[in-house]
């Protein structure tokens, strides 16, 4: 029997920029990237970049949610984490796994073509 991981479902909110696999559609379809064509993959990397702000604030709000009861350092952690987004949302959002999985296989097919 195969084993169950977490790439084999969509992530939970909190965790959607910090893996490679999947991404949710405007309409609310989780999709795996993998299986997006190369225009998808290019044009949800430009709609991250030009809703990077919106997106950071979004991401912290889902964060405090979660975090938000832990411990102090956690907290903290997460504090400092949060103010760094804020302060250069386009290069948070450049630095996530989701982006970059998104620009590589849009790259990679492109190549091909």
């Amino acid at each position: 029997m195969k084993k169950k991981t977490l790439q084999s479902r969509p992530p939970h909110p909190v965790d959607m920029y910090d893996q490679k696999i999947w991404w949710r559609t405007a309409g609310g379809e989780w999709v795996r990237v993998a299986d997006m064509a190369p225009d998808h993959c290019r044009n949800t990397a430009a709609y991250l970049l030009r809703h990077a702000e919106a997106i950071a604030v979004r991401q912290g709000f889902r964060e405090l949610v979660v975090y938000g009861d832990a411990p102090d350092d956690v907290v903290d952690s997460w504090m400092r984490r949060d103010a760094m987004r804020l302060d250069d949302p386009r290069g948070w959002i450049t630095s996530t796994r989701l982006y970059r999985a998104l620009i590589k296989r849009a790259r990679k097919i492109g190549e091909q073509a």
